[in-house]
C-alpha cells in the first residue's frame, strides 16, 4: 500500500496506479469517509441538474427494457439516415396486414448517425406499439 504525504493547504497526490484503477482525472472529486478505519476516499461523479432525467429509476427501467429488446433482436436498425428509419416504421404498419412483413414481431426500431451539434454522435431506439393507426 503506498504512502502519500500530506502536504501545505492539506492537499494529497494519489498514486498514479490508484488514479488509474479508479479513472480519476484532474479536476475529478472524492468523497472524503470517516470510518473507523480511518480516512476513505471515493471517487464521486457528478450529474448537472439539467441531465439527472436519465438517472432517474424510471428512465433506467426503460434503458433496460430497450437493452433487453435489443439483445432479443426485437428492433431493426442502426439507420443511418431519417428516410431509411420512416420506411421501416411504414413498414412496421403494415406488420398486422394480411401479409407478413420483416418487422413481424419487431418491438422497436433503432438509428444511429452524426450531427456537429451539440454531440458528434446520436443513436435512439423508438418503440412499435402493437396497434398502428
Amino acid at each position: 500500500m503506498p504512502i502519500v504525504k500530506v502536504k501545505e493547504n492539506f492537499q494529497i497526490t494519489l498514486p498514479a496506479a490508484v488514479r488509474k484503477k479508479f479513472k480519476i482525472a484532474v479536476g475529478d472529486y472524492v468523497e472524503a469517509e470517516d470510518t473507523k478505519e480511518g480516512i476513505v476516499l471515493k471517487p464521486v461523479k457528478l450529474v448537472r441538474p439539467d441531465q439527472a432525467w436519465f438517472y432517474t429509476e424510471e428512465w433506467q427501467k426503460g434503458e433496460r427494457e430497450a437493452d433487453e429488446a435489443i439483445a432479443k433482436g426485437e428492433v431493426v436498425g442502426p439507420f443511418g439516415n431519417t428516410k431509411d428509419a420512416l420506411e421501416a416504421l411504414k413498414k412496421a404498419k403494415s406488420r398486422n396486414s394480411s401479409s407478413p412483413s420483416h418487422l413481424s414481431g419487431t418491438t422497436g426500431i433503432c438509428s444511429s448517425g452524426s450531427r456537429s451539434w451539440p454531440t458528434s454522435s446520436w443513436n435512439f431506439c423508438l418503440p412499435i406499439p402493437d396497434t398502428l393507426p
